[in-house]
């Protein structure tokens, strides 16, 4: 069958599971034959996308969070009304993503949380399978309790995933955990979808702390966190690196890149992140002890990080140990969860 994907670009978790459902689907002999991933002016389409998907891979103009000043979150309030005054564009990609629908080529389209894809596939009138997946619905569902208050922002979580499951056929909803889909349901309660690559590293522990920021404010907390642990060696993978680097013998940069980012992840003893649902499920899955930090005022964030608390895969950020080898029980069934779903 012939597949075509839709995919949201903001951060890196959607792009990440769009990578590995593709590799799933050709080793069953299916071909994803056309991906558009949304980008913006402040969104850069990273370069290995461009590497695996090659010409099959399309850009679409589509809405992005703006950042607050520090970098270390985002402006929900300002991104609204920001993302309004470019309303033309957005119903431009509309069209051109239902035009694309609509063609016969296609078999199945899975649209991994946009919410222009899922405004696409709502407005063609497709009979066409149609999948849209994310760890979204598993926030939404009955099975996760959302924190409380945050009540616009749990509002507009919901709306949002709504917008992206137009005209879908079947929601999937990725999960730390295993739950019985509830009959009758369109949604389905799924493993994480987990790149090739990482059932193939080879899992060592050489002592260095691992750190992805989606927003590189957070830089200055791990100079600060460097400083206490000075025999510690921090590598930081994250976009906008400072142009004036770090002093501190410890810390070292890194642009995002997959194939690096990961055999380092193999090799370290613990990995801080911004709270990707993706990043949290590569690095439990491969043993490591994984520190949140979750983005300001980004509600999703919250939401990852509770709920790899409750999973028993994460930790806060402020109970981080440099050269904890504890790794908590709960580990071994999410691997057995992952693999459940690898083939």
């Amino acid at each position: 069958m012939n597949y075509l994907f839709i995919i949201q670009g903001e951060g890196r978790g959607h792009l990440s599971q769009a990578i590995a459902l593709r590799e799933q689907l050709e080793k069953e002999g299916h071909v994803v034959v056309k991906a558009f991933m949304g980008e913006s002016p402040a969104r850069i389409i990273p370069i290995y996308a461009r590497e695996i998907f090659g010409k099959g891979l399309s850009t679409f103009r589509s809405p992005n969070f703006i950042k607050t000043r520090d970098k270390k979150g985002i402006r929900p309030g300002l991104s609204i009304l920001y993302n309004l005054l470019f309303t033309p564009v957005f119903i431009y990609s509309i069209f051109l993503l239902r035009k694309e629908i609509r063609k016969k080529e296609y078999g199945c389209i899975v649209n991994f949380y946009d919410m222009i894809g899922g405004l696409a596939v709502g407005l063609s009138f497709t009979r066409k399978r149609t999948i849209t997946i994310s760890h979204h619905y598993f926030l939404v569902s009955s099975f996760f309790d959302l924190p409380r208050g945050y009540f616009l922002s749990k509002f507009f979580l919901k709306l949002h995933s709504a917008i992206c499951a137009l005209g879908s056929s079947e929601i999937r909803a990725l999960s730390f955990t295993f739950h019985s889909n509830i009959d009758g349901s369109k949604l389905r309660i799924t493993p994480p979808i987990l790149r090739e690559e990482i059932f193939c590293q080879e899992i060592r522990r050489q002592g260095f702390i691992l750190v992805y920021l989606l927003n590189s404010g957070w830089i200055i907390e791990i100079e600060n966190l460097a400083q206490k642990f000075p025999d510690t060696k921090f590598k930081i993978f994250t976009d906008n690196i400072p142009l004036q680097h770090s002093v501190l013998n410890n810390i070292s940069f890194f642009e995002p890149n997959q194939g690096v980012f990961l055999k380092e992840l193999a090799a370290c003893n613990s990995l801080i992140t911004t709270a990707g649902f993706e990043s949290q499920c590569e690095a439990a899955f491969l043993g490591k002890i994984v520190y949140t930090l979750p983005s300001k005022n980004h509600f999703e964030q919250v939401c990852n990080a509770l709920d790899g608390r409750r999973a028993g895969i994460s930790l806060a950020f402020e109970n981080f140990i440099p050269l904890s080898k504890t790794i908590s029980s709960e580990n071994e069934i999410f691997r057995k969860w992952c693999l459940s779903g690898h083939k």
